[in-house]
């Protein structure tokens, strides 16, 4: 009787692929939970082991997780989250909801919250894709179909199935198909969009890595997957779906804001260069002279971040425009040159000065683009819509068309992780150092003794 239930459930297998490798078959959640479980367990001995990151960390990385898993839908699996104690920069999931991260990935991205979540959400979606436990049948053919077959009877699993665990630490540790991992690279830009993280968080990320290519710490993230470039053009294409349509809205309730240096040191001038150029130039009332970190440019616009911090700067160079971007201080931290023939006009920065809006412009058109200050983030956010930038508010940037009519356009929403029960975060115990000093019993002379170790 046994051997015919196996045979029947080989049959269903083969014939009924959909059923055996869809992300809603379960009839292979058992066989998934088992296998990944059974891999974690060997997966901690290879990468040394689970570390625990200090308490507000902790909590703030499983919140992070945690708002990402509530938005997944069919809710199949029990997620869980381990951080590994190794320093290369890596992340991983296994059948059955096992999710890790290591702290070398966690060190490179400084606990940028988009940037870890964005890890999470591609790790997540291999799994809800089933991209490991698919690799793994494909590879074992067959002889796992038959182990299954055993599986479901509760019959101990055979060497067959325990061959399934080693090849899936294999796909683990090789990477995954270019397909897998551009469809992972998707779905997990919609799931930071449902729990409120910017979708642009992944390119960031990608960007991130893409700079330690070739680097030890990042050997095996890299070993199979597409090329990053590739993966971050097909992301920022998709990340342009996340913004509103351009929305129309009333004159009458708008409020432009103003592109001066909020902390009134400096003032935006116009003045005549040395080749009799009407230019934009920076006034500084302090030192009540011209700054000098703008001397020799052609400045065609200049703006300033709604916190005073930052100022973004169009340069023309010999007919080709660019992006300058400083501090308040004039130390230069990012120039973004544009394309050949487009003037870049009406800059405005984002209410939180961590994107810069402006209209790129040609004799035949105009076209929106949101840059991401020093990050490689540029989207074209209204393809088929023209229309001059105006502002940009807590509502979405502001922008007025030929007939002057005016239109807002949302970014996605976003909102910081934030523990709801926070725990007090207490100043760290380091040990210090004190000196132990004897005097002479005339008070003339002193005589150090030792040094001594406390805790503070």
């Amino acid at each position: 009787m046994k051997a015919v239930v196996i045979v029947f459930l080989v049959l269903l297998f083969l014939l009924y692929p959909s059923i055996a490798l869809g992300s809603q078959n379960h009839l292979l959640a058992n066989f998934e939970k088992k296998i990944g479980l059974s891999a974690r367990e060997q997966l901690l001995a290879i990468y040394g082991g689970e570390v625990i990151l200090p308490l507000h960390k902790h909590l703030i990385l499983h919140e992070i997780f945690n708002r990402l898993v509530r938005v997944v839908k069919g809710g199949e699996h029990e997620y869980s989250l381990t951080v590994l104690k190794s320093n290369e920069a890596n992340a991983f999931s296994l059948p059955g909801g096992f999710v890790f991260v290591t702290e070398g990935l966690i060190d490179l991205v400084g606990f940028d919250e988009h940037r870890i979540a964005a890890v999470l959400a591609h790790e997540i979606a291999h799994i809800e894709k089933k991209h490991g436990l698919n690799a793994v049948l494909r590879q074992m053919g067959f002889s796992v179909l038959v182990e299954l077959g055993i599986f479901f009877l509760e019959v101990p699993p055979t060497e067959a199935v325990r061959a399934a665990v080693q090849a899936l630490i294999t796909v683990v540790q090789s990477g995954y198909s270019r397909e897998a991992e551009l469809e992972a690279d998707i779905l997990g830009q919609q799931y930071l969009a449902r729990a409120g993280f910017d979708p642009v968080g992944i390119i960031h990320m990608l960007s991130d890595l893409s700079k330690t290519e070739g680097l030890e710490i990042s050997k095996s993230i890299f070993g199979s997957h597409p090329q990053t470039s590739d993966r971050i053009n097909l992301l920022l294409e998709n990340a342009v779906s996340y913004w509103s349509p351009p929305i129309p809205i009333q004159e009458n309730t708008i409020s432009i804001n103003s592109k001066e240096d909020p902390l009134n040191r400096f003032a935006i001038r116009s003045i005549v260069n040395e080749f009799g150029q009407n230019v934009l130039s920076v006034y500084d009332y302090q030192n009540e002279t011209e700054v000098s970190w703008l001397a020799d440019l052609t400045i065609c616009d200049l703006v300033f971040s709604p916190d005073g911090l930052t100022m973004a700067a169009v340069v023309e160079e010999q007919g080709e425009y660019s992006i300058y971007i400083y501090n308040r201080f004039g130390n230069f931290t990012e120039r973004r040159q544009h394309e050949r023939g487009h003037a870049i006009q009406n800059l405005v920065f984002s209410p939180d000065g961590e994107k810069i809006a402006y209209n790129s412009v040609t004799k035949d058109s105009s076209s929106l683009w949101i840059g991401f200050i020093n990050e490689i983030t540029r989207l074209n956010i209204a393809e088929d819509f023209t229309g001059i930038i105006i502002d940009w508010n807590k509502t979405g940037l502001i922008v007025v068309d030929e007939a002057e009519q005016y239109y807002c356009i949302s970014p996605p929403k976003t909102y910081s992780a934030v523990l709801s029960d926070p725990v007090p975060r207490i100043i760290e115990r380091k040990p210090r150092f004190t000196l132990e000093i004897s005097r002479s019993s005339d008070g003339n002379c002193i005589k150090l003794i030792r040094p001594h170790i406390f805790n503070f």
